[in-house]
């Protein structure tokens, strides 16, 4: 969800918005902030309203840092109806129940936010 002058195009042709959100930890690239910057930009775009909704998600893994997470979703919380938290399920990387279940709560004050794993590996789809 990094390019802006696409979300314009497409944003009166879309209903739903299932908008990946890289954090500092994840990203791979040589310039984090014009990343996020741009992420940001294809919230506001995208933004949820009376014919469309848009909702985060967030991958979260045991290096994940919860003050970026609460960082972002303060940036785009008028922008999304919901955050869905999805932790990583492969054990080497996988997070504690209760770190996810502390920045839910965290989270809850600010935008309604689900838990979903990562289903698809789960099921071997990936």
């Amino acid at each position: 969800m990094t390019l802006p002058e696409k979300a314009a195009i497409v944003k009166d042709s879309v209903d739903y918005v299932a908008g990946d959100v890289k954090l500092p930890g994840e990203f791979e690239g040589s310039n984090f902030v014009e990343h996020i910057e741009r992420t940001y930009q294809c919230f506001r775009t995208l933004r949820s309203n009376q014919h469309r909704d848009c909702f985060c998600k967030i991958v979260v893994t045991s290096s994940t840092n919860m003050a970026d997470v609460m960082d972002v979703v303060e940036q785009i919380s008028d922008y999304i109806s919901c955050v869905i938290l999805q932790p990583v399920t492969q054990h080497t990387r996988a997070t504690d129940i209760q770190t996810i279940l502390s920045l839910q709560e965290n989270l809850l004050e600010i935008k309604n936010t689900l838990i979903i794993p990562q289903t698809h590996k789960m099921w071997g789809c990936l």
